[in-house]
C-alpha cells in the first residue's frame, strides 16, 4: 500500500472514512491542552502541548504574539512508525485491517508533563503521549533559551533544540475485553521520585507504571512491563480525572486520586508503590467535573450541576477515611453545566468553567463556556501568607496580591502600611518590596483619603523606591566593576557606572539617606570610592534631540526618565539607568518598568521593585530600516502634550 503522508498528519477514523481517497476532514477541535511545569521556558513561562481530536499533538510557545512550534509529536512519531510498517502490495481487506491498525498507532488520545528533570543548567521535561493501541511514548523536551535578538537580526538568537523520542512503553491496556483506550495520564512521586506514571482507561481501571525500569533505547517496538494495579476493576465507568497528592507534611505516603463519573476513588500508596488502602464516595451527581488540591491531604471537587465539595483525606485504625463538607457558594447553574474546575497557584483565586447545556425540543441547546473567578479562601489568608513567605520573593505570590487589592479596592479598605522613613532602612528587600507594593495599592483607592495622607504614601512610595534601588545599585556596580578589572568593560557597562555614580552619589547626599539609612548610605559610599575616576567617561545625550540630558536625580518620580532641557523623556533601565532605546527592551507587567537587554539576567530575570519576571515588550517592534541603538529611540516618552509617546505611532 502506498504510503500516504498527507493523511496521517491527522488521521481520520478508519470506521467513518474507510476510503483514503475521499477522506474530506472537518476542522479539528482542541480536547486536551496541558501546560509544562514553569521555567521550561525562558523567563519563567511555560511551553503549551495540545492534542486535538485527530490524535494530533504538538508543543508550542508564544512569542511576539505569535505561536511557535517547539515539537510536532504526531509527525514524529509518524516517522518513527513509518519504519515498521509494510511496503508489500495488499488486498483490499488487508489495506483496511493495515488503516485501523496504522489509526490506532498513530493517533494520541491523551498527554501530560513531568517535572523539570536534569542539571539547573539544562534542565528538561518528559512528555508522556498516549496511543490508542495502548503504546505510551516518551518525549524529552529540554528547556527553551531565547533572547530577543537586535531589531536588524531577521529572528531571535534560539539555542538548538534537542528534543526527540527517548523510550516507549506498552502498557497492554488495549488487549482488553472491549479494546479500552487510555482516557488520562498523570504522573507520580514516589519515594521523592517523579518517575511512575498513573494510567486510566475508559474500562475504569487505573495501573501505575515505574518508567525508571523502562527501556531507554528509542524506537517504535515498546517492551511490555508489568504495572501496579492502583484500581484493578473494570466497571466500565470512565476515568476523568488523575490527581496526585501527599497525605500529610509529616508522611511519606502519598494519595493517588481518581475521578470516575460521580464516584471518586482515593487510594493510599506507599513509597515501595504498594497500595496500603482504598476509599470510594459516591456524590451522587451527574458527575464530577473538577479537582484540585489545596494542601496535603485536602481537596476540592466540582461537579456537573455546580456544587463544590471539600474531601479532608486521612489515615484511621490503618484504614484510608475521606470526610465531606459542601462548599457554600453564591454561583448559579440553573440550565447550565460546571465543566471544570481550576485554582492559582497559593489556591487564593478559583475558576470555574460553566456552559448552558439545556433540553429543547430534544436538542441541547449550548452556549460558549463562561468562566467564573472567584475566592475560595478567606481572603484574609493572604497577607499572613505574603508575611511568612518562606522564599522571600514576590514573584511567585502575585495571586495573593491580586487577591489582596481586589479586596481593598472592593471594600474600600487600606492596606496596613505599617513603615516610616527612619524605619525603611531596617527592613530586608522582601519587606520593602510588600510594604511598596501594598502602598501603591493604598495609592489606587487614594480619592478616598485626605490630600495629606496621599501625599505621605507618595513620599513614602517613592523612598522606598530610592532605597531598593540603592541597594541593587550596589551589588550591579560591584559586579560590573570586578568584571571590568578582569575583561575590560563594554560602553553599556561604562554607561551605566556613570548614571549609577551620578544617581548614587545624589542619593547619598539626600537628608533622609544621610540621616536615617546610614547603613545603606555606608555601602554606598564605599561602592563611590571603589570606583573613583569613572564619572565623566560618558557624556548624556537626548536620544530625540541630541540635547544635553540632566544628571540622575532622586527627586519625586523622575529619576526613573532622562529628560533633556527640551523637555522629551526616556524611560531609563530599572537595573542601571542606561536610556531604553534598544529594541526589543523588557518591561515588568507587575509595576510597568523597563529594562535594558544587555543587563537582564538569563538566569535570575527579576524586577528591582516587586520581584516580577521581566518579560521582551512584545507590544513594540522596530520599525522596517531601524536599528536597536542609533537615533530612534523606543520607546520615548515625552513631558510636554502631543510629543511622540514610544519612537513611533501606534
Amino acid at each position: 500500500m502506498r504510503d500516504r503522508k498527507s493523511v496521517y498528519h491527522m488521521i481520520l477514523d478508519a470506521t467513518l472514512t474507510p476510503s483514503l481517497d475521499n477522506a474530506s476532514m472537518p476542522p479539528p477541535r482542541f480536547t486536551q491542552v496541558a501546560w509544562s511545569p514553569p521555567g521550561l521556558l525562558h523567563y519563567g513561562r511555560c511551553l503549551l502541548a495540545t492534542l486535538t481530536n485527530y490524535g494530533s499533538a504538538k508543543v508550542e510557545y508564544s512569542w511576539s504574539r505569535q505561536w511557535r512550534q517547539v515539537i510536532d509529536v504526531s509527525e514524529s512519531w509518524s516517522a518513527v512508525c513509518r519504519l515498521s510498517w509494510e511496503s508489500r502490495a495488499l488486498s483490499e481487506e488487508e489495506q483496511y485491517k493495515e488503516l485501523c491498525r496504522r489509526e490506532a498507532q498513530l493517533r494520541i488520545v491523551a498527554i501530560a508533563w513531568s517535572g523539570l528533570r536534569g542539571k539547573a543548567s539544562s534542565p528538561h521535561c518528559l512528555l508522556a503521549a498516549a496511543h490508542r493501541d495502548g503504546v505510551v511514548s516518551f518525549w524529552q523536551v529540554p528547556a527553551v533559551r531565547l533572547r530577543p535578538a537586535p531589531a536588524a537580526a531577521p529572528a531571535e538568537d534560539e539555542e538548538a533544540l534537542t528534543t526527540g523520542l527517548v523510550f516507549t512503553l506498552q502498557t497492554g491496556l488495549a488487549q482488553g475485553p472491549g479494546r479500552p483506550v487510555v482516557t488520562q495520564l498523570q504522573w507520580a512521586a514516589l519515594a521523592g521520585r517523579a518517575d511512575h506514571l498513573l494510567v486510566g482507561d475508559s474500562s475504569g481501571r487505573v495501573r501505575m507504571w515505574d518508567t525508571a525500569l523502562c527501556t531507554r533505547a528509542a524506537g517504535v517496538v515498546a517492551e511490555e512491563h508489568q504495572g501496579l494495579d492502583v484500581y484493578p476493576t473494570a466497571d466500565r465507568i470512565r476515568v476523568t480525572k488523575l490527581v496526585d497528592c501527599a497525605l500529610s507534611a509529616d508522611r511519606s505516603e502519598r494519595l493517588v486520586v481518581v475521578v470516575k463519573g460521580s464516584f471518586l476513588l482515593v487510594a493510599l500508596v506507599d513509597d515501595a508503590a504498594h497500595i496500603l488502602a482504598t476509599a470510594i464516595r459516591d456524590f451522587q451527581h451527574v458527575a464530577l467535573t473538577g479537582v484540585v488540591v489545596t494542601k496535603p491531604g485536602s481537596l476540592v471537587v466540582s461537579a456537573r450541576e455546580g456544587d463544590l465539595y471539600h474531601v479532608q483525606c486521612s489515615v484511621e485504625d490503618g484504614g484510608l477515611r475521606i470526610a465531606v463538607d459542601a462548599v457554600p457558594s453564591t454561583l448559579s447553574f440553573a440550565n447550565c453545566s460546571c465543566f471544570g474546575l481550576a485554582a492559582s497557584e497559593h489556591r487564593m483565586i478559583w475558576v470555574a468553567a460553566s456552559s448552558v447545556s439545556k433540553m429543547y425540543d430534544h436538542l441541547a441547546v449550548k452556549q460558549p463556556t463562561t468562566f467564573y473567578f472567584l475566592t475560595v479562601l478567606d481572603p484574609c489568608s493572604a497577607g499572613p501568607m505574603l508575611v511568612d513567605n518562606p522564599g522571600r520573593s514576590l514573584t511567585r505570590y502575585l495571586d495573593c496580591l491580586e487577591v489582596l487589592r481586589v479586596q481593598c479596592q472592593k471594600h474600600g479598605l487600606q492596606p496596613p502600611v505599617d513603615v516610616t522613613e527612619e524605619n525603611l532602612d531596617q527592613r530586608s528587600n522582601y519587606q520593602l518590596r510588600l510594604s511598596l507594593w501594598l502602598s501603591t495599592v493604598a495609592l489606587t483607592i487614594s480619592n478616598e483619603l485626605e490630600a495629606d495622607i496621599t501625599r505621605r504614601l507618595t513620599d513614602l512610595n517613592n523612598r522606598m523606591r530610592q532605597l531598593l534601588f540603592a541597594r541593587h545599585a550596589c551589588e550591579l556596580m560591584e559586579r560590573m566593576l570586578a568584571g571590568a578589572a578582569a575583561r575590560g568593560a563594554t560602553e553599556d557597562e561604562l554607561n551605566a557606572i556613570s548614571l549609577l555614580r551620578a544617581w548614587m552619589l545624589a542619593f547619598s547626599g539626600t537628608p533622609v539617606a544621610s540621616g536615617h539609612w546610614r547603613r545603606t548610605c555606608e555601602r554606598v559610599r564605599e561602592v563611590l570610592a571603589g570606583s573613583q575616576g569613572l564619572e565623566d567617561l560618558v557624556r548624556e545625550d537626548c536620544y530625540i534631540c541630541e540635547a544635553a540630558v540632566e544628571s540622575p536625580t532622586v527627586q519625586e518620580e523622575r529619576w526613573m526618565l532622562a529628560t533633556c532641557a527640551r523637555g522629551h523623556a526616556v524611560p531609563r533601565c530599572s537595573l542601571s539607568l542606561t536610556p531604553c532605546v534598544t529594541v526589543p527592551y523588557f518591561t515588568c507587567r507587575t509595576c510597568r518598568v523597563t529594562a535594558h537587554p544587555s543587563f537582564v539576567s538569563d538566569s535570575n530575570p527579576l524586577c528591582v521593585f516587586c520581584d516580577g519576571i521581566l518579560r521582551p515588550d512584545e507590544c513594540v517592534e522596530a520599525a522596517p530600516g531601524r536599528t536597536g541603538g542609533g537615533r530612534n529611540p523606543t520607546p520615548a516618552m515625552a513631558a510636554p502634550a502631543g510629543t511622540v509617546l514610544r519612537g513611533h505611532e501606534r
